[in-house]
């Protein structure tokens, strides 16, 4: 005969689980997690063809995964518990010194020598128009030494050099690594974000300034400024680390102030700015930085030089850009993860005369769908 006790576990149990079934069935489902900063999987259809190949069981599980009851608690004390067991990495972000979060970079696959043979694919269609390649090293890449010990990470150093010698010798590739480490003790990287600041874009911008012909203005031509001192970013998303400490986010403006009109493809009416501050107010802040990805931008500023860029790019560009709106009257932002405009009659068309690819290592080499053209 079972044990009384034995009983009480089991009866205890099953009111447990039957008590968490009730509450997850009244508990209106979320689209998005402002903590995690991501939107949560859907209920999936029960339609024939989902169970048979198994997609329904597979999205199921992830619905009740996102959906659980209590999500966000069960998320924070998961990460206290590993951080209690003095683990130096959760859901894929290490714990590194000085407040810093680093994502755990992989050996890449087969994605990115698939954007590299899309880029030199541009490399031939664009003909004599000069291109440009910068790949921006992500943090991890920038202060190795803030890594915790025993920390297994793959080189980005070693995928620059392998962008740079199997990209087409007609594209120009323009290597800032150099440039960001001897300006480290400065705030070029977000501690809790994968992206980098305003100020370390900037010594990007000026390395990568020779190489399109024009002299970078120096530093002193900007005034910083402090928009936020409460952004958490993405890797802290991931790692769900309550105790850390919040980013900063730097503004940079010239001195001499430099009118645009800004141009979504995907938005109603026009933009005399490149800050949108409304995102402050969102977990998203990063978006203050041209509203965010759009599948086409167009910038036009007041210089007058006739000058026009073509640039293909992720996130990281959006901090840079500003820099760039001073050496040309008109630049073409493109993403083309959305963009679906025959690349070809794009470039007859508009007749530019230059192009950048910016994007960072990290996205580069996992992302095989960031540089395809049609």
């Amino acid at each position: 005969m079972p044990k009384t006790s034995d009983k009480l576990i089991v009866t205890l149990f099953v009111s447990f689980l039957g008590g968490m079934m009730l509450i997850n069935l009244l508990t209106p489902d979320r689209a998005f997690s402002e903590r995690e900063n991501r939107y949560l999987a859907r209920r999936p259809e029960l339609r024939v063809d989902n169970i048979i190949s198994g997609r329904f069981s597979r999205q199921f599980e992830e619905y009740i995964t996102d959906e659980f009851a209590g999500r966000d608690r069960w998320v924070l004390a998961k990460a206290d518990i590993e951080r209690a067991l003095l683990r130096t990495e959760n859901n894929g972000i290490y714990f590194g010194r000085n407040g810093f979060l680093f994502e755990h970079y992989r050996e890449p696959g087969a994605a990115l020598d698939t954007n590299i043979r899309q880029l030199n694919r541009f490399a031939q269609l664009a003909g004599e128009l000069p291109v440009h390649m910068l790949l921006a090293p992500n943090s991890i890449a920038v202060y190795p030494e803030y890594l915790p010990r025993y920390a297994t990470v793959y080189d980005q150093l070693a995928v620059k050099e392998k962008v740079a010698a199997e990209i087409e010798p007609a594209i120009e590739f323009v290597s800032v690594h150099g440039a960001l480490r001897e300006y480290r003790d400065e705030y070029l990287y977000f501690r809790t974000d994968h992206h980098w600041t305003m100020r370390g874009a900037y010594y990007a911008y000026a390395k990568l300034a020779p190489a399109l012909g024009f002299t970078p203005l120096p530093l002193s031509d900007f005034t910083a400024e402090i928009v936020s001192t409460e952004f958490w970013g993405t890797y802290f998303s991931r790692a769900n680390n309550r105790w850390l400490e919040s980013d900063t986010i730097e503004i940079l403006r010239p001195l001499n102030p430099i009118s645009v009109d800004v141009w979504f493809n995907d938005r109603e009416g026009r933009y005399n700015k490149l800050f949108f501050t409304h995102h402050l107010d969102t977990r998203d802040q990063y978006s203050l930085f041209l509203d965010g990805n759009h599948p086409q931008t167009i910038i036009t500023s007041d210089v007058g030089n006739g000058k026009k860029l073509l640039m293909f790019k992720d996130s990281y560009a959006h901090v840079l850009i500003p820099y760039l709106t001073a050496h040309y009257e008109e630049i073409h932002v493109i993403d083309l993860r959305f963009f679906d405009r025959p690349l070809a009659a794009y470039l007859e068309e508009e007749q530019f005369d230059q192009a950048l690819f910016l994007y960072n290592i990290s996205a580069f080499s996992r992302d095989n769908q960031l540089v395809r053209f049609r």
